[in-house]
C-alpha cells in the first residue's frame, strides 16, 4: 500500500526499520540504477551472468568472476568525460550581479555567494567542479537519486555563516521520498556503539522536511536488550521548503506520489550488457577450446569412498555418490586441468583398454582463431552500437564506415541529446544555488525574493564541442573536397584551432589570429603562385602571406595585447612589417620557393599542403 504525503515521516522510518518497507517505486528506481551502476563502476554483473546462464557448473561461475575483466567501464566513462566538455562550450558562463549585493550592504566582506560558490566552496573550489566531478556521473546513472543541500556544520558561531553543501542518496539509499514534502534516506557514514563490550559500526538516517533535519543513528540499548534508532541530531532550517530534490531525467511513469525516471543514457545499458555477457563467454570459450587439455591416468582408489564411489547419505536410507571421486572410485582433480581416465575393473566386460604408452599426455584441441576472431567483431559491434544509441558513437575504438551525410545527421541529434542533459545540469545547479542563498543568508536577507537575485544565472549552452579534433579534420577534408565556399572552410579551420589548444589560450589566441590576418584565405598555393605571376596578387600581401607566422610572433613580442587588437590595427602592423622586409636588399619574391616539390620515385605531383597552420 503506498503511503501518503499525509504520513509522518518519524514513523515511516520507524516502520522500515521495524519491517524494512520502502516506497513503492524503490523496486524499479533501484534497477534502473543497478543496470548501470553495474557498468559505470566496473562492478561484476552476478545476477545478468547467472540469469542468463543458469545451466553452468559452479566452477565455471567461479572462473567467470575471477577473470572478469570490466570491460564496459572505459566506455561509460568516455561518455562522462565527453559530457565533462559542456562547461567548456564558448557560451557556458556563470554570471554574478554585483550590484544586487552592493545594495544589500548586510553581507560581510568575503562571505559573498560569488566568494563561497566559486572561490571557497568545500572541497571541489566552486559548485561547478562538483557538479561535473561528482554531480554529473551519479545524475547521469542514477536519475532517482537524491540530492540534499545541508550545512557541513550546524554548531557555528551566531555572526558566521552557514556552510551548505550537497549530498549525494543514491536510489538504494532512499527509504521513502515525497516531492516537496519529506525524504528519508539512510547514509553511507555509520557511527560506532558499544554492544556488550564490542565496538559495532551504527547505521545513520536522515529525516528532511519543510522545517527541520532528523539524524537518527543506531544505539544499544541496555533496557531492551537491543539496537534501537535514537535522535542523534535536529536542525531546525525554517526554510518552509524541502531541501531535497530528485535528480530526474526522463520522465518514465507515477507510481501515486513517486515519479520514476530513466537516465538520459539508459539506451546503452542492452548493448553493454551484451557486451559484458559476451566477453565472459569469450574467456570461458578460451579457456574451455583454446587451451590443450592434460589426461592423467588415475590408478589411486579414493579415499573418502574407499574406491567404491559412493557414501552413506546423512539421514537418510542408502547411499549417495561420493562427492570427491563424483563417483568415480579413483582420485580426481580439477576438471579445468586434467581429463582422468579410470583404470577398468572387468576388462572381460567389453570396458575399453587403457592407452598405450606415458600415463598421461595432452589433447591438442581445434583451432579457434575463427571463433575467437568473430566473437571479438561482435563484442565490438556491441560497444559501438551501444554509443550510437545516444549518439556517440565518434567515441568507438572502432567506428563503423559512414558517409559524410550520416555523420552531419548523427552531428545534429549529438548536440540535441547533450542539449537536454545541459538543460538538466542547469537546472540541478539552479537549485542548489538557490538552497545556498537560503541557509546562507536567511537572516541577512529576509526576503526569498532578494536571495533568488543573489544567485547567479546560468545559460543553457548552445554551442558544444564534443566531436574529436580527429572528427573536425575530417569534416575539413569532405568541405575541401566538396569545394565548399572558402568563407565557411575558415570558420571549420578557426573552430578546429580553437579546438586543437582549448587548455592554451596563448597559443589559442596567436593561431586564431595568425589565421584571421591571413590574405589568401582558402587559396591553395598553386592559386597563390599563379595570381603572383599574372599581377592578381599584390607583392606586399604575398610578403606578409610568406612570413606571416614570424610577423605575429614579432607584433605579440611587441605587444602583449596584440592579440586582443582590432582587425584593422592588427593588418596596418603586418603590413609595416612587410614594408620592412620589402626594404631590406637581400630580399626577393621567389615564387618557385613555394611550389610544391615532385617526389623522386613518383611522377604524380603531391598533393597541396593545408593552408590551415596547425596541419
Amino acid at each position: 500500500m503506498a503511503l501518503l504525503p499525509s504520513s509522518d515521516p518519524i514513523e515511516l522510518l520507524a516502520n522500515y526499520y521495524s519491517h524494512h518497507q520502502k516506497h513503492p517505486a524503490y523496486v524499479i528506481a533501484n534497477e534502473i540504477y543497478r543496470s548501470l551502476r553495474i557498468h559505470a563502476n566496473g562492478e561484476y554483473p552476478k545476477e545478468l551472468i547467472d540469469e542468463l546462464r543458469p545451466s553452468e557448473s559452479r566452477e565455471i561461475k567461479e572462473y567467470r568472476k575471477k577473470t572478469y575483466q570490466p570491460h564496459t567501464k572505459p566506455i561509460v566513462n568516455k561518455i562522462i568525460s565527453s559530457l565533462y566538455k559542456i562547461r567548456r562550450s564558448p557560451d557556458w558562463s556563470v554570471k554574478y550581479e554585483n550590484e544586487v549585493e552592493k545594495t544589500i550592504g548586510t553581507i560581510p566582506v568575503g562571505e559573498s555567494m560569488y566568494d563561497y560558490c566559486e572561490e571557497h566552496f568545500p572541497f571541489f573550489t566552486s559548485i561547478t567542479n562538483w557538479m561535473f566531478n561528482v554531480g554529473l556521473k551519479n545524475y547521469l546513472i542514477d536519475p532517482n537519486g537524491l540530492v540534499a543541500v545541508m550545512p557541513l556544520n550546524t554548531n557555528v558561531a551566531p555572526t558566521e555563516l552557514l556552510k551548505p553543501y550537497p549530498l549525494i542518496f543514491n536510489s538504494n539509499h532512499v527509504i521513502d521520498f515525497c516531492i516537496d514534502e519529506y525524504a528519508i534516506v539512510e547514509s553511507q557514514d555509520t557511527i560506532p556503539y558499544q554492544m556488550n563490550s564490542i565496538t559495532k559500526q551504527g547505521k545513520v538516517f536522515y529525516i528532511f522536511d519543510k522545517t527541520r533535519i532528523l539524524r537518527y543513528k543506531e544505539a544499544y540499548s541496555e533496557a531492551e536488550k537491543k539496537v534501537v534508532l535514537v535522535l542523534d541530531l535536529e536542525y531546525i532550517h525554517n526554510l518552509n521548503k524541502l531541501p531535497v530534490f530528485q535528480f530526474q531525467g526522463i520522465f518514465r511513469q507515477a507510481l501515486d506520489t513517486h515519479f520514476i525516471f530513466e537516465s538520459r543514457i539508459s539506451s546503452i545499458v542492452p548493448r553493454l550488457n551484451e557486451f559484458a555477457t559476451l566477453w565472459s563467454d569469450f574467456k570461458a570459450e578460451i579457456v574451455q577450446h583454446v587451451h590443450s587439455t592434460r589426461w592423467i591416468l588415475a590408478t589411486q582408489d579414493c579415499t573418502h569412498c574407499n574406491g567404491t564411489g559412493s557414501i552413506i547419505g546423512n539421514g537418510a536410507t542408502g547411499t549417495v555418490i561420493c562427492p570427491t571421486c563424483n563417483g568415480k572410485q579413483k582420485v580426481m582433480t580439477s576438471p579445468y586441468e586434467n581429463l582422468v581416465i579410470v583404470t577398468p575393473t572387468n576388462q572381460n566386460a567389453g570396458e575399453a583398454p587403457l592407452p598405450s604408452g606415458p600415463p598421461a599426455g595432452y589433447i591438442q584441441k581445434t583451432d579457434v582463431a575463427q571463433m575467437t576472431q568473430t566473437l571479438n567483431e561482435i563484442i565490438k559491434e556491441q560497444a559501438y552500437y551501444a554509443l550510437s544509441a545516444i549518439n556517440m558513437e565518434f567515441l568507438a575504438e572502432a567506428p563503423l564506415n559512414q558517409s559524410g551525410v550520416a555523420k552531419e545527421i548523427d552531428k545534429d541529434e549529438l548536440n540535441n541529446f547533450v542539449h537536454a542533459i545541459a538543460e538538466d545540469i542547469v537546472a540541478i545547479l539552479d537549485k542548489i544555488y538557490g538552497f545556498i542563498a537560503d541557509y546562507r543568508y536567511f537572516q541577512a536577507v529576509p526576503d526569498p525574493m532578494m536571495r533568488e537575485e543573489l544567485c547567479p544565472d546560468i545559460a543553457v549552452p548552445e554551442k558544444y564541442d564534443l566531436l574529436s579534433t580527429k572528427s573536425s579534420f575530417e569534416e575539413l577534408k569532405i568541405a575541401r573536397d566538396s569545394k565548399i565556399n572558402a568563407t565557411i572552410i575558415t570558420q571549420m579551420e578557426l573552430d578546429i584551432a580553437r579546438k586543437y589548444f582549448s587548455s592554451d589560450d596563448e597559443v589559442a589566441d596567436e593561431l586564431v589570429c595568425t589565421m584571421n590576418l591571413d590574405p589568401f584565405p582558402g587559396k591553395s598555393i598553386d592559386e597563390i603562385n599563379a595570381g603572383l605571376q599574372n599581377g592578381g596578387i599584390d607583392k606586399l600581401d604575398f610578403v606578409i602571406w610568406c612570413n606571416l607566422v614570424q610577423f605575429v610572433k614579432s607584433a605579440i613580442a611587441e605587444n602583449e595585447e596584440f592579440t586582443d587588437l582590432p582587425l584593422a590595427e592588427q593588418k596596418k602592423i603586418m603590413a609595416k612589417f612587410a614594408q620592412v622586409t620589402l626594404a631590406q636588399s637581400s630580399y626577393t619574391i621567389d615564387p618557385k620557393k613555394y611550389m610544391p616539390a615532385i617526389p623522386e620515385e613518383t611522377e604524380e605531383p603531391m598533393q597541396n599542403p593545408s593552408p590551415l597552420p596547425l596541419a
